[in-house]
């Protein structure tokens, strides 16, 4: 599997969710740097009580598929956040 600089865990973009730090999510087959990814301000989405597995859950259903990929991909965002 290639390695992408900047790609992070599940449970490294949760700990990034918990201190409202911002993190890029995507399909796996897709890097950082493409249209479909989405930079996630976690500090919006708590505001409006979602957690971050329903957030992951609600992306997966929504925009997930063959041509994306089946499952999420996470990166840190460019300078640290």
């Amino acid at each position: 599997m290639i390695k992408y600089p900047g790609r992070i865990s599940r449970a490294k973009a949760r700990g990034l969710w918990q201190k409202g730090e911002p993190f890029i999510i995507t399909g796996a087959k897709f890097r950082s740097d493409s249209f479909l990814a989405m930079t996630v301000d976690p500090e919006r989405y708590k505001a409006e009580g979602i957690g971050f597995n329903e957030f992951v859950a609600s992306y997966v259903v929504f925009n997930l598929n063959y041509e994306t990929g089946y499952y999420p991909a996470f990166y840190e965002v460019a300078g640290g956040g």
